[in-house]
């Protein structure tokens, strides 16, 4: 295995690095999925005070690209 190369700071420094990390990876898999299934859009016929629920959103994705 490679050095891990966050090793060498303080811990209370460390974990917060490991955290950013993390997001840094998850986030464009978790845009890609949305985009994917349309969610954006699906948001934004809400309309700007429009608000729903993950089911009403789950409800709405179309039934083909469903898991």
């Amino acid at each position: 295995m490679g050095k891990d190369p966050f090793s060498g700071y303080p811990r209370k420094v460390e974990l917060p690095i490991y955290a950013v990390a993390a997001t840094a990876f998850s986030f464009p898999m978790v845009m890609k999925t949305a985009i994917e299934l349309d969610l954006l859009d699906i948001i934004a016929k809400a309309g700007p005070g429009g608000s729903l629920s993950a089911s009403q959103l789950a409800a709405q994705i179309p039934k083909g690209q469903q898991p």
